[in-house]
């Protein structure tokens, strides 16, 4: 959100400028980096990480029973 306002504000003052049109772009590109960010975060956290639990990521080191101890999903 406040990428969002920063760049209507930037745009908002482009406009009352005397530049107003060669802005645009670059307010476009520079906001479509955090957009892209943030869209793409939740496929990499995602990411099993050997010896955790494929649930919810819970350190499984050492755990011989099989189960994990926070969420109860299986093991393996």
């Amino acid at each position: 959100m406040l990428i969002l306002w920063v760049a209507l504000n930037i745009l908002a003052a482009v406009k009352d400028s005397d530049i107003d049109r060669p802005m645009i772009p670059v307010v476009v590109l520079l906001s479509a980096i955090p957009v892209y960010w943030l869209v793409s975060r939740p496929a990499w956290q995602k990411r099993v990480v050997p010896g955790h639990c494929k649930v919810c990521g819970y350190d499984l080191t050492g755990n011989v029973s099989g189960t994990c101890p926070e969420c109860g999903g299986k093991v393996g």
